[in-house]
């Protein structure tokens, strides 16, 4: 998803046809938090149009040494424009109205909350592919055999003839290497 701001980013002017296609990829979070805060919004048009603009300028303002993932950096700033909406219009005193169910009839909740933590998760998941990558041979081949194999600390030791604080202290080393190079 990164590679796809980046290339918008690039372009001269905004690429539309990117644009919807990066629209269409978060598509079901924008619906998921239209059913949760899209009481603030007048219709289901109004909040699609509202996320597209928030989106541009979420593209236009993401900076990836923030260390947050642009979905969750999209996510927060779609929840703080509901929240904003929502205190202006109490402020106003307007009525909030809630959404009509026939905006939902497609939508089930399961597949667009999971939908949503996937694309998170998959984001999360190449990120840390990628931080791993940057580890040293000694320390990738720790966190591969200790986290992804499962073997114990000591048993990895065993393995390759080192004692058993060494591998201890090349795990730490490596955990705080990827900690600095992944999004908390």
């Amino acid at each position: 998803m990164n590679e796809m701001i980046q290339e918008i980013k690039e372009d001269e002017g905004w690429n539309q046809e990117k644009l919807n296609a990066l629209f269409k990829k978060v598509e079901p979070m924008v619906k998921n938090m239209y059913k949760r805060y899209g009481y603030s919004e007048d219709s289901f048009e109004d909040a699609s149009q509202n996320s597209f603009e928030i989106l541009m300028k979420s593209i236009n303002d993401y900076d990836e040494a923030r260390h947050m993932s642009f979905l969750m950096y999209y996510r927060n700033l779609l929840f703080y424009h509901y929240m904003q909406r929502v205190k202006k219009k109490k402020k106003d005193g307007d009525a909030l109205t809630f959404p009509t169910y026939d905006v939902f009839v497609n939508i089930k909740e399961d597949n667009v909350v999971a939908h949503d933590s996937q694309l998170i998760r998959e984001e999360e998941k190449k990120a840390l592919k990628e931080a791993i990558k940057g580890l040293s041979e000694k320390q990738m081949w720790v966190i591969i055999h200790h986290f992804y194999q499962g073997k114990k600390i000591k048993e990895i030791a065993e393995e390759h003839g080192m004692h058993t604080q060494s591998v201890v202290k090349l795990k730490k080393r490596a955990l705080d290497k990827l900690r600095e190079k992944l999004p908390s």
